[in-house]
C-alpha cells in the first residue's frame, strides 16, 4: 500500500491553501509574516527576562538603602 503524500498547506484567515498553488510573492509574504511572528514571540520572551532582571536590581537597591539606614 502506497503512502498518501501530504501536501504542504498554508492556513490563513480560516482557509487552507496549497503552497504549490501560491505565487512566489504570496509564499514570500507568508514567510515574512511567520518570521516576524517568531521574532515578536522572542521579543516578548526577552522583555519578560529584562523585566524580571530590572525588578531584581531595583529590589537589591531598595535593600541596600535599608541596610544603610539600619547601620546608622
Amino acid at each position: 500500500m502506497a503512502k498518501k503524500e501530504k501536501k504542504a498547506t498554508l492556513h490563513f484567515d480560516g482557509k487552507d491553501y496549497l503552497i504549490e498553488d501560491l505565487t512566489e510573492e504570496q509564499v514570500a509574504y507568508a514567510n515574512h509574516a511567520a518570521d516576524l511572528e517568531n521574532k515578536m514571540a522572542n521579543m516578548r520572551f526577552n522583555l519578560d527576562q529584562l523585566h524580571v532582571g530590572h525588578q531584581s536590581f531595583v529590589e537589591k537597591l531598595r535593600e541596600s538603602f535599608k541596610e544603610e539606614s539600619e547601620e546608622e
